[in-house]
């Protein structure tokens, strides 16, 4: 029971991380590598709800279409 609220608590910091950047990465309209690499990160140790997913596309379509800059 336990080993499933500490599941539980991680995704939903996962969750609540990765909404926070992706919001910062498209308010400033850039991502640097660190954004990257965060984010990456995040993905691999969450699950990702269908929520995180939207938010994921929208970065993607935005590099895609110029939308967003790549910066270092």
């Amino acid at each position: 029971m336990l080993s499933s609220y500490s599941s539980f608590v991680s995704q939903t910091a996962g969750s609540s991380m990765i909404t926070s950047v992706v919001k910062r990465i498209l308010t400033t309209r850039t991502i640097c590598r660190t954004d990257q690499e965060l984010l990456m990160n995040l993905l691999n140790r969450s699950i990702i709800s269908e929520a995180d997913m939207t938010l994921i596309n929208r970065i993607h379509i935005g590099l895609h279409d110029g939308l967003l800059r790549v910066v270092d």
